[in-house]
């Protein structure tokens, strides 16, 4: 009774609506709660850099597009973390192209960082340890302590998206370049 006289008092807006049906459609059918739904830091990293890259404006980052603006950053004086996770998605640049046409979507970057943590797992419990990271994710291991902020000795995949969407972002403040 009172959720009908919330509706009626409160009328929400059809947005507002949409967003209460896909809540409960989660929750109801897919068992994930709100929260768990919620945009991912690295995802929205990842599609503002490749906005910022792409200067032929096709929604996609190419090599040359990914080097040119690497190197406008660095030239603009951009903080070794940041440099550091550019770096490692430029050395990653093929195995993160999926479909293999030369370009990177939001979506690929965002899936090879998924796939080099799920390779680097070795003992596939869902965190890399100090040795996991050394040998699969480099970047990882380098900065594993400001990861692994609680000191536990492992760190999980959204810990190591939320280190790379902080270093994304950083690199966009830092330099202006992109």
């Amino acid at each position: 009774m009172r959720s009908l006289v919330h509706f009626c008092l409160f009328r929400p807006t059809p947005k507002h609506f949409m967003r209460i049906l896909t809540s409960a459609f989660l929750v109801a059918v897919c068992g994930i709660s709100p929260s768990d739904a919620a945009a991912d830091p690295l995802d929205e990293s990842v599609v503002l850099f490749v906005q910022r890259v792409d200067s032929n404006r096709d929604g996609l980052a190419s090599r040359d597009e990914f080097s040119a603006a690497i190197d406008s950053a660095r030239t603009r004086g951009i903080d070794e973390r940041s440099a550091q996770a550019l770096q490692m998605m430029k050395h990653g640049f093929s195995m993160i192209d999926s479909n293999r046409d030369g370009q990177l979507s939001a979506d690929e970057i965002s899936a090879g960082v998924n796939a080099r943590f799920a390779s680097a797992d070795r003992n596939g419990n869902g965190t890399l340890t100090p040795d996991e990271a050394s040998s699969g994710m480099p970047m990882v291991a380098r900065n594993f302590a400001i990861i692994d902020a609680r000191g536990t000795g492992s760190v999980s995949l959204q810990q190591v998206r939320n280190f790379l969407a902080q270093s994304i972002k950083s690199a966009f403040v830092s330099t202006r370049a992109f």
